[in-house]
């Protein structure tokens, strides 16, 4: 059965080494879009720059990502381990630039640290470092969450994504009403008479310019007002 529904789009932000993290969040939004969807008629949809960006030549790499995904997301989860990712012109990586993006723009940013054990052989120590001082900053700025495995990830997201859609619908909700509220009125176009003559009138009811009342175009629903009606007059 086909029903309407509201799409938001999911974006998900993290270096290479979280690979198990970024397939466990599309596990989890479809878990909530089967149990949910329907009934609630909101669709959660995972976007990745994998999946979901197109080859550009426009701009920066990170432009691109931006102007094709993050400005066109709702929410953003965001992980890490031991990388923070490569240095942008904007920020300390891409991930950090796109978790700035969504908050100046007053969208849902979850982010994740994962405490599960590091081999130390294959650790990239400066890498590690920039990872830390900006976990430090994140902390001085807002609330994150550490996970010690993947399953412990699996649950704290559950929560967090169903806490969050709540806050996308009470927010969806209150515009409407202001919308209602407050209707905004679509002005009246004026059209050229050649373009309200079509063959769904007969020659003999045919508009002129020295018509009296409003015509209504069925087919292409213009309404021509004569002159004499544009200022101050109403239908």
């Amino acid at each position: 059965m086909s029903y309407r529904a509201t799409v938001y789009r999911v974006f998900v932000a993290s270096p290479s080494d979280t690979q198990p993290e970024r397939v466990a969040v599309r596990d989890v939004l479809e878990r909530w879009n089967a149990s949910n969807a329907m009934a609630r008629k909101v669709i959660l949809e995972p976007v990745t720059w994998e999946s979901h960006s197109t080859p550009s030549m426009s701009s920066r790499p990170q432009s691109v990502i931006n102007d094709q995904l993050v400005h066109t997301c709702d929410m953003a989860i965001s992980i890490f381990w031991t990388r923070l990712g490569t240095r942008t012109s904007e920020a300390e990586s891409g991930t950090a630039e796109e978790i700035t993006l969504f908050r100046d723009a007053g969208k849902p940013v979850l982010i994740y640290f994962s405490s599960c054990p590091v081999v130390l052989e294959g650790l990239d120590l400066e890498e590690y470092r920039r990872l830390t001082e900006f976990r430090k900053k994140c902390e001085s700025e807002g609330l994150f969450r550490k996970y010690n495995d993947l399953n412990e990830f699996r649950t704290l997201l559950q929560g967090h994504v169903a806490s969050v859609v709540d806050v996308l619908q009470a927010r969806e909700d209150r515009e409407l009403l202001r919308e209602t509220k407050n209707p905004v009125e679509q002005p009246v176009r004026d059209a050229p008479a050649s373009a309200l003559i079509t063959n769904t009138l007969p020659d003999s009811t045919a508009p002129t310019l020295e018509s009296k009342k409003p015509i209504l175009n069925r087919e292409s629903h213009i309404i021509y007002r004569p002159p004499h009606l544009n200022k101050g007059s109403k239908i």
